[in-house]
């Protein structure tokens, strides 16, 4: 019997918009028209696509979703009965497929018992938090917190601050403290002006004169009328005014260069990548197998292209950072950076045509071998079909593996 639950990827919890995403999803990535060109994937892509519409036809309607149900309870009961024993463990201790992860909702922090597949959409049932989790990575991203779910940490936060501010404010030493704390950020900010010769007289006449003392500006001499017109140019600048220091301009790399080593495994298949961001790039190639191998990284500046040759077949993960200002010595972005990886992974694979042509000479077979030309892009497009995740740094970190 087919479990429709497992067909969709969904928990038998699932809900009926998560179970809407999820057959959409699966659609995109199954659909016939995207293997036109391989007839094996293709019809296996038709019999995915017939498996995909009876389950959403039966999950999306109540009724029939609950006897699929009972369904599915009959036959569990039915052969763990014909073996005389539980044909696995317990629901309580079902595998180490039960990973215990902490919701990333600052106000929530609840633990959550998710199954250690894959990839998978989480949704808390406290605060109604939703993010993606990979188990392969011990990360959660894309976290989407709904609007009122966060004030409760952050109300708390605030009355106990202000409850602490108005103690201290009762106290007359934290009055003095505050107190003397602005007069020194007040005097602080006063210029120093040089005495004028006018101000000086005044100011000797009323002090005493064993008293009466005047320190000469820095470059100029008393009593003397030849002063150079060097020392005189210095005297009358305003010395208080800051030296105005020149910014260092962003450091950037020239668009196609790698950041580390190049192994793509040899083929007839390109792919074009476009950053139409007003941020750097530093775009990262690896497998989506197990091995998760890094095999390529490429630096693509603002509003430029680059295009990485002779790919071989086989599915690939891309992900892409964004910033400015390279640092050659972490690899990585010093301001406005950001981490993005794409969903579903690439797959580059080749076709050959076989065919009869007839020449002079008599009938000749011609192979045509065709091949992936792929086009992505960094930033937005209408009609992209790509979908994209934010992610942390540590994830994309964890991403691939860079090694020999």
């Amino acid at each position: 019997m087919d479990n429709f639950y497992e067909i969709l990827e969904v928990p038998s919890t699932a809900t009926e918009k998560e179970i809407q995403r999820a057959y959409r999803e699966l659609v995109q990535v199954w659909h016939p028209d995207r293997f036109q060109g391989n007839p094996e994937l293709l019809k296996r892509a038709e019999e995915k696509t017939k498996q995909l519409n009876v389950a959403f036809r039966h999950l999306s309607n109540p009724q029939l979703r609950s006897q699929h149900d009972e369904s599915l309870i009959r036959a569990r009961t039915a052969s763990e009965g014909s073996s005389g024993h539980p044909s696995g463990p317990p629901p309580a201790q079902h595998d180490q497929e039960i990973a215990l992860v902490v919701c990333p909702n600052p106000a929530c922090e609840v633990g959550l018992r998710i199954p250690t597949k894959r990839r998978l959409k989480v949704a808390c049932p406290r605060c109604n938090t939703r993010f993606m989790y990979d188990s392969t990575l011990e990360s959660a991203w894309n976290v989407h917190i709904p609007e009122g779910s966060e004030d409760v940490g952050t109300s708390q936060a605030e009355n106990r601050s202000a409850a602490f501010l108005r103690s201290a404010l009762r106290k007359p030493i934290v009055w003095g403290i505050l107190i003397v704390a602005l007069l020194v950020i007040l005097n602080s900010g006063r210029p120093v002006s040089q005495p004028s010769p006018s101000s000086t007289m005044s100011h000797q006449s009323s002090m005493p004169k064993e008293r009466s003392v005047v320190v000469p500006p820095v470059g100029t001499r008393t009593g003397d009328s030849g002063s150079s017109s060097h020392a005189s140019s210095e005297a009358g600048q305003n010395l208080s005014r800051p030296i105005p220091s020149a910014e260092r301009q962003p450091i950037s790399r020239p668009t196609g260069t790698r950041i580390g080593r190049y192994r793509v495994p040899h083929g007839r298949g390109n792919l074009r990548i476009v950053n139409g961001t007003d941020l750097d790039a530093v775009v990262r190639l690896g497998e989506y197998a197990e091995q998760r191998r890094l095999l390529v990284s490429l630096y693509v500046k603002a509003g430029q292209e680059a295009v990485i040759h002779d790919i071989g077949e086989g599915a690939y993960r891309l992900a892409f950072s964004l910033g400015i200002d390279w640092d050659q010595a972490t690899k990585g972005f010093r301001r406005h950076k950001a981490y993005q990886v794409f969903d579903e992974p690439f797959e580059f694979q080749e076709t050959r045509e076989v065919r009869e042509v007839r020449t002079d000479e008599g009938l000749e077979v011609q192979t045509t071998i065709g091949s992936t030309q792929a086009v992505i892009t960094l930033h937005r497009v209408p009609g992209g079909r790509a979908r994209t995740s934010s992610i942390d740094d540590k994830t994309f970190d964890r991403l691939f593996e860079d090694r020999e």
